[in-house]
């Protein structure tokens, strides 16, 4: 019986230790916006390397793309069906703008606020939950600043302020789940007011997460061919 027990416990402490450090993450994207009265539908999947701050996007609806990005805004898109690739930088598309890359390493607090010059102005309390400002830098032209509400450690409410004082988007994360080694929303819904009186709706939903301390799909290390031709610049 106690070696039993002991054999328990040390399973569960080394399970939790394998999720702790488990530095690849994949899951499934599922995004619908609603503009116009329209609505546009897409499907990928996400591949995340949390030691090389890589992510590989598998779009496979409504076309099948593969895109590669670091976190130097280095980014590959192929088109398997076609063998052709295109290449381009920038940091906006740097993966340290992707939502997995803050939930992902828990830098929850500002989602990236802070790495675009915005500044925490205010930080108080409304009942339970924590009310932050964060102030935009006077490059922005459009915006003014966010508001963030959390409950607890989590981002739960963003509100974007122009410089107007018209609120021009909301975004709402909903629905934690608990991956041990972080906690990540499987639904944002995003608001925004391009215009008075017009609104567009994006909805994302995240599911089939997994951890793992090893590479658990190609996709992690996934070579274009060689012969993939380049799409020439217009």
């Amino acid at each position: 019986m106690y070696k039993y027990i002991v054999a328990l416990v040390l399973l569960f402490v080394l399970g939790g230790l394998y999720n702790a450090n488990a530095q690849y993450i994949s899951l499934k994207q599922k995004t619908e916006l609603v503009e116009n009265k329209k609505k546009i539908s897409s499907s990928m999947e996400l591949y995340f390397d949390k030691s090389k701050s890589a992510i590989a996007k598998v779009i496979t609806s409504p076309d099948l793309v593969y895109i590669f990005s670091n976190r130097f805004g280095e980014t590959k898109i192929y088109y398997p069906e076609t063998n052709e690739v295109s290449y381009m930088q920038t940091d906006d598309l740097s993966t340290k703008n992707e939502l997995i890359y803050y939930f992902a390493n828990n830098l929850t607090d500002q989602l990236g606020l802070a790495d675009e010059g915005f500044s925490l102005a205010e930080r108080n309390f409304d009942d339970k939950y924590l009310v932050t400002i964060w102030k935009a830098p006077a490059t922005m032209e459009l915006i003014e600043k966010v508001k963030m509400v959390f409950d607890g450690p989590n981002p739960i409410y963003a509100e974007y302020i122009s410089r107007k004082t018209e609120v021009i988007k909301k975004i709402y994360y909903s629905q934690y789940n608990d991956y041990n080694s972080f906690r990540l929303p499987l639904r944002i819904t995003e608001i925004s007011y391009p215009q008075p009186g017009d609104s567009t709706i994006k909805r994302t939903i995240f599911s089939d997460v997994q951890l793992s301390a090893t590479p658990n799909s190609d996709f992690f290390n996934f070579k274009i061919p060689e012969n993939a031709e380049p799409i020439k610049k217009k």
